[in-house]
């Protein structure tokens, strides 16, 4: 029987998105019904339109001012307080519990704190919520995450229990399943150089992809100046550089790299997967999800700065996993040059094999038992 299934995501960059509309093909493909929502797009406000892209400007431009915020989270949720973003999001929370009512569903999932922090409100005011699952897009327990009260975490690993704990969680409660990644990240048997002429790219020459996420974070103006460098000194080497929706970026770039056919640079791209999988290296900020991505793909990766937060606690996970190189402790040039040495590769990819999967189908074995053993309906 069809389940109805209700994902709950928020535009705070392109990770919570692409884990859930990962989640979301998967029920798809299995038969059920499922709606993607962002919460904040019921409310017809300025916050609602806005609550996203003030995050990323936050993320992107004032870095510290975010990682300060972060931290004062971790210290504050130690204490037993509730935290501002429960407050903060009581309005958001109302329209989500009106929806709910005119709305059915056997389950909800949701990829984004804000979400989970809206339901925690709607639970405590006693609206009849069907059972529901926070899905974790990092490698970390966030702050106040363990104030929501959904009936399960998933989690990204097994080693990370104890973050969840610390703030609060019961075992039981945690499923380390990883992170749910699209189903066209898997490794395939490529022809690699039939792809790279897909993708307009030399086949004969090393590919190294390049990216600052959704929102082109990152120096990267100053990343690509020593890639041009580093060019020079190895002519067999090419580049793409994804600068996703910054325009600005991508015609600063491609000004800086005119005239020169050994780097491509691209805007925003549906293509990902093919890209990653047709690449020997990927240069990008240790976001959850894409670093996920890479990893299931299985291409050799370079960290780049992190943005202060949960991207600090992604790339201290990826590199003590052996399973990314990062620019903190080692020059780009070095990076480049080590990783083109084929054991380090090959133990690379396979610890990033070893340590990361992508748990969508298991997502979605949960949600099924979970309906099934529930016949809670919103009302």
């Amino acid at each position: 029987m069809a389940m109805e299934a209700l994902i709950l995501s928020c535009s705070t960059g392109g990770g919570h998105n692409s884990a859930a509309r990962a989640v979301k093909d998967e029920l798809l493909s299995r038969g059920h019904n499922a709606v993607m929502l962002d919460p904040y797009t019921l409310d017809p406000t300025w916050k609602a339109a806005h609550v996203g892209s003030f995050y990323v400007f936050t993320a992107k431009w004032f870095p510290y001012v975010f990682g300060a915020v972060y931290h004062m989270g971790m210290r504050l949720c130690r204490l037993p307080i509730t935290s501002p973003m429960y407050f903060a999001n009581r309005k958001a929370a109302k329209k989500l519990g009106e929806y709910l009512k005119d709305n059915s569903y056997d389950v909800i999932a949701m990829t984004h704190f804000y979400a989970a922090e809206m339901l925690t409100y709607l639970k405590r005011k006693g609206y009849d919520i069907p059972p529901t699952v926070f899905i974790g897009t990092d490698y970390t327990c966030t702050p106040f995450t363990m104030e929501t009260q959904c009936d399960k975490y998933v989690i990204p690993a097994e080693d990370l229990c104890g973050d969840y704990i610390n703030q609060g969680a019961t075992r039981e409660q945690l499923l380390p399943y990883g992170i749910p990644v699209s189903r066209v990240f898997e490794p395939k048997e490529n022809d690699i150089a039939a792809l790279r002429g897909q993708l307009g790219l030399h086949s004969d020459k090393q590919c190294v992809l390049v990216t600052g996420g959704s929102m082109g974070a990152g120096n990267m103006k100053r990343l690509t100046a020593k890639l041009i460098r580093y060019g020079k000194e190895n002519p067999d080497t090419q580049f793409v550089i994804i600068c996703g929706t910054n325009k600005k970026l991508q015609k600063a770039l491609s000004d800086k790299t005119a005239g020169n056919d050994r780097f491509n640079i691209i805007g925003f791209t549906d293509r990902m997967n093919d890209y990653m999988a047709a690449a020997d290296v990927f240069i990008t900020k240790p976001g959850g999800l894409s670093s996920t991505e890479a990893a299931v793909t299985g291409v050799p990766m370079i960290h780049m700065s992190s943005i202060p937060g949960c991207e600090t606690r992604n790339l201290r996970y990826f590199e003590s996993h052996g399973m990314s190189l990062s620019l903190k402790h080692i020059s780009i040039e070095k990076a480049l040059d080590r990783l083109k040495n084929k054991q380090e590769r090959t133990d690379m990819i396979n610890n990033q094999h070893r340590y990361i999967s992508s748990s969508a189908c298991r997502i979605c074995d949960l949600l099924e038992q979970m309906a099934e053993k529930s016949d809670k309906k919103v009302s």
